[in-house]
């Protein structure tokens, strides 16, 4: 089983084994560029998110948070496709997966908005949408990954 979230070894090899021989400063150095590939990641998904959530919450009203659950749907959506797919078929170094799935989807997708967002609903008693704000995001999230790891896998 693979998981999209890993710390600085993002493969199954040793390459996050610091190296006795070359010292520590070789070690740090591959640490600084997988740690760079996590922020520009990052930089881009979160602007990818204000962007994308701006806009939906735009169109869909205040009442309900209808921008978190765009982020969320298409953010598992686009996991469940790179994890299947572009990086389950293609020869890519661990770098480029923590960049994709920590760094710019990890920016993306938001599970603390979604919780605040709900117990938002939920503290002004409207709780027909904060049980619909969960229901949507675990239910069309997962159907969403599942899509994406179905068509990742053609």
């Amino acid at each position: 089983m693979e998981f999209a979230g890993t710390a600085l070894c993002a493969g199954a090899d040793d390459s996050c084994i610091p190296n006795r021989e070359a010292g520590v400063f070789s070690f740090l150095g591959e640490a600084a560029v997988v740690l760079l590939a996590v922020a520009a990641g990052g930089a881009i998904g979160a602007v990818l998110r204000y962007l994308l959530s701006g806009w939906v919450q735009g169109m869909g009203g205040a009442r309900f948070p209808w921008g978190t659950l765009a982020v969320n749907v298409v953010g598992s959506f686009a996991l469940g496709l790179l994890m299947a797919g572009l990086l389950g078929h293609a020869v890519t170094g661990g770098t480029t997966r923590t960049f994709w799935t920590i760094g710019v989807l990890g920016a993306f997708t938001t599970f603390s908005t979604f919780s605040y967002e709900t117990l938002a609903l939920l503290a002004v008693g409207d709780w027909t949408a904060g049980i619909a704000n969960v229901a949507a995001n675990l239910g069309l999230g997962l159907a969403a990954a599942l899509v994406g790891l179905r068509l990742g896998a053609l």
